[in-house]
């Protein structure tokens, strides 16, 4: 028996790393379609509200049905995280997510497309929810270095309104971007079934004692409020500024689309450099500056009149909006680091929350007054966010 021990230790060894190429790879390549996916939604939405033949309103619903998706994936993932084990939310986030993205492909109606962008949404929710968890747990020695590196594949959002005015200019139909995300999703799930569950529980689930502990401090509830506010702002910037740039100060769907790619492309280089100012400034300080300049940038967008120097700004917002989420989450994480999985859970479920509400509230504003006047919306929730920290001040450890 002894002779054969080394074979068999090598033989572990190789089966271990394996996995965690596996693992790691699968992880980066989830997050990447992920990222993809987000970023072919905002330009898509007009094309889905034409093809529907909807309103503003109804098209704002379309984002909304997607994160109402994404909302519940948040705050339950966890649990079945726990319960079915990482490997396999992934697995069931891959599913859901090409199952959304073919239905919005095959999908005839409004009710339809609301239906098909909730599945997608709660697809993605999963897969975002578990990822960076799965890849911390094959890469422990090295955590902090890979998930920096993961969140570099959000930058492929930037390729999805490239693709997709693409597909319009060369008359093929814009839906093959859905089917074709869709398909790989299913085959990433495939492979995905190949990871062993390594039985670690998931970090970021919502302990419902550790709520009630937490209901009492106004504190968390505010900083709730503040990623709420946020992301209501980022999402509807996102879901109406393909409709603004085009009817409101129009120039071509495909420029509009070029400046979605620039917005993500700054988003990326945004969040390198905030990476480096949150070591240097205080939290706090640094949102209410980074929620300023993002207000002020927003009001510009309203303000100006000239078609080409609306593109620009779009891009430059994506500059100014990079940072907030990830500081807001230090913040709370500095603020309450005993409770950090449940804290972090519902900081969350918040940010959906405001997801939900964003685009469905510009878009009804946007009907019954003007699409500038409901752009206001997204400029004093993110005045909000930065009133909120004033007030709030350096986090205390509690």
């Amino acid at each position: 028996m002894n002779k054969h021990r080394p074979t068999s230790l090598r033989l572990s060894g190789w089966l271990c790393q394996d996995q965690a190429v596996l693992g790691v790879g699968l992880g980066a390549l989830s997050l990447s379609l992920f990222a993809l996916c987000y970023g072919l939604l905002s330009p898509a939405l007009p094309l889905l509200a034409s093809a529907f033949g909807i309103g503003l309103v109804q098209q704002g619903s379309l984002m909304t049905a997607y994160a109402v998706g994404y909302l519940f994936a948040v705050v339950f993932g966890g649990y079945l995280a726990d319960r079915w084990s990482k490997e396999r939310v992934l697995t069931c986030g891959l599913g859901l997510i090409g199952a959304g993205l073919v239905l919005t492909w095959a999908a005839p109606n409004y009710v339809s497309g609301l239906a098909a962008l909730g599945v997608t949404g709660g697809g993605g929710g999963l897969i975002e929810m578990v990822v960076s968890a799965i890849v911390s747990d094959y890469v422990p020695d090295r955590r902090g270095s890979a998930l920096n590196l993961l969140q570099l594949a959000f930058g492929l959002s930037a390729a999805s309104p490239i693709i997709l005015t693409w597909l319009v200019d060369t008359e093929g139909s814009w839906r093959l971007g859905f089917v074709a995300l869709g398909g790989i999703a299913w085959v990433l799930g495939l492979l995905s079934l190949m990871l062993t569950s390594r039985g670690t529980p998931s970090e970021d689930r919502i302990d419902l004692r550790a709520v009630t502990l937490l209901a009492r401090r106004p504190r968390l509830w505010a900083i709730a409020a503040s990623q709420a506010a946020y992301v209501f702002s980022e999402v509807s910037l996102l879901s109406w500024s393909i409709t603004f740039l085009v009817s409101g100060r129009g120039i071509s769907a495909a420029r509009a689309n070029g400046a979605l790619s620039l917005f993500w492309v700054a988003l990326l280089a945004g969040r390198m450099l905030t990476t480096i100012l949150a070591v240097r400034i205080r939290l706090d300080r640094l949102l209410i500056l980074m929620t300023v300049a993002a207000m002020a940038g927003v009001v510009t967008l309203v303000l100006v009149a000239d078609g080409e120097a609306a593109r620009i700004l779009v891009g430059i917002l994506g500059f100014l909006y990079a940072g907030i989420f990830g500081t807001i989450i230090a913040y709370a994480g500095d603020e309450f680091p005993r409770y950090s999985g449940t804290v972090f859970g519902l900081i969350m479920a918040a940010g959906a929350a405001g997801a939900v509400i964003g685009p469905w509230a510009v878009g009804a504003v946007a009907e019954a007054v003007t699409l500038e006047a409901a752009l206001w919306l997204v400029a004093a929730t993110m005045g909000l966010t930065g009133v909120i920290y004033m007030i709030l001040g350096s986090p205390r450890q509690i």
